[in-house]
């Protein structure tokens, strides 16, 4: 499982809304339901300690990489500018053109 965390820009009414972007569905579904839990205990944990909000918009990847650009393009439409994105490690034996 890899997860990266993009940052383009902040702040929206001291609430900021990050996209995330897991696989909720399909053959490692386990696992992003684990990211999920793992990360809204951090943000309720790490909220009580800042005057600012985050609120976590999740989207199914289905681990998947078209769903995947899906989910992100419609958080990108919701005006979301935080982005936290999981997914399946690929190996060696993938290539791309």
């Amino acid at each position: 499982m890899v997860c990266f965390l993009l940052l383009v820009s902040c702040k929206e009414d001291n609430q900021v809304k990050i996209g995330v972007i897991l696989p909720l569905t399909g053959e490692v579904a386990t696992y992003g339901i684990s990211v999920r839990e793992g990360l809204d205990i951090a943000v309720e944990e790490y909220g009580k300690n800042t005057e600012r909000k985050y609120k976590l918009i999740y989207q199914d990847s289905k681990a998947q990489r078209i769903p995947a650009i899906y989910a992100l393009e419609f958080l990108s439409r919701q005006g979301i500018k935080f982005y936290i994105v999981s997914g399946r490690k690929l190996s060696k034996s993938h290539k791309y053109n």
